[in-house]
């Protein structure tokens, strides 16, 4: 294959071309670039009227051709055409560059529906959520421990990280998932809910009494794929408490259930999950808990 011609100064290609602006065409007719000619596309314009404006053919056809702009060029520089493939004007009329067959119209109008539905079904299609969490202290009873100080722990016992799944339509669920501590985002709550009945939580320590010991043995957030979609969060929580040799466990279940007719964002979940752990918690933490903890328990 030849080689293909290089920018050169004087009017001359690096390979074999045809001098000045004249070139080999089946028609014998002159073609000159606009942009090299403009002077000359004015002249053919007026004489030739009003006329829409058309778009040559530009087809591959058998030997190379190289061109050269010559002289006529800025700076007196050669514009060879590469030569391969080689293109010659059809002489085979055109429609106007601005005009655009009504059959592709109306079948990129027909692939539009397509197009939206595959957007929608690949942004569904997610691999994970990350949502944000911070459930809100439980309401509590009355005030029972009188600042009574109580060694206070949260432990997540779960073997799986991850706080649900989001079932797709593909079949691939998408993992809910969390940067956060949940056992300290849960400790924070219980704090709160301890101070309420008048206790007043501090750091862990495993020979203080009394000890409050929350595990997580259980939450998980699930959302169905099928329309509507169903939602559903389960959270376990068992308490393990010590006081002067005393101890007590207790243990509380929460789940809750929604239907939706879109899938929840991470937002919404993030709401499920709290609710969840707030109303564990309030079951948790009761009055009777709370009095052993105080020091009251019979």
């Amino acid at each position: 294959m030849p080689a293909r011609p290089r920018w050169t100064s004087g009017g001359t290609a690096s390979s074999t071309s045809l001098s000045g602006r004249s070139k080999r065409l089946e028609d014998s007719s002159t073609f000159i670039f606009p942009c090299c000619d403009r002077a000359g596309a004015a002249r053919a314009a007026a004489s030739a009227g009003p006329r829409r404006h058309e778009c040559p053919s530009l087809v591959p056809r058998g030997d190379p051709v190289n061109w050269t702009g010559g002289a006529g060029l800025p700076g007196g520089l050669a514009m060879p055409y590469p030569p391969h493939p080689e293109f010659r004007l059809d002489p085979r009329p055109r429609t106007a560059c601005s005009e655009i067959p009504g059959g592709i119209v109306m079948k990129l109008l027909r692939l539009l529906p397509l197009l939206v539905l595959s957007a929608l079904l690949g942004a569904c299609a997610q691999t994970t959520q990350s949502v944000r969490l911070g459930p809100e202290p439980p309401e509590t009873g009355p005030v029972l421990g009188d600042e009574r100080v109580v060694a206070l722990r949260v432990v997540d016992t779960r073997e799986n990280p991850d706080l649900g799944t989001l079932e797709n339509r593909d079949g691939d669920p998408a993992r809910v998932i969390t940067d956060q501590n949940l056992a300290y985002v849960v400790e924070l709550a219980a704090g709160e809910a301890l101070l309420g009945y008048g206790l007043r939580p501090t750091v862990w320590e495993e020979s203080y009494t009394p000890r409050l010991q929350i595990d997580i043995e259980q939450l998980e957030h699930s959302v169905d794929a099928d329309l509507p979609r169903d939602v559903a969060t389960r959270v376990t929580l068992r308490a393990r408490a010590v006081d002067n040799g005393q101890r007590y466990t207790s243990q509380a279940r929460t789940e809750l259930t929604d239907r939706r007719p879109t899938a929840p964002d991470a937002e919404a979940n993030a709401a499920y999950i709290n609710e969840a752990i707030t109303r564990a918690l309030g079951r948790l933490l009761d009055e009777e808990l709370a009095a052993f903890l105080a020091g009251q328990a019979d």
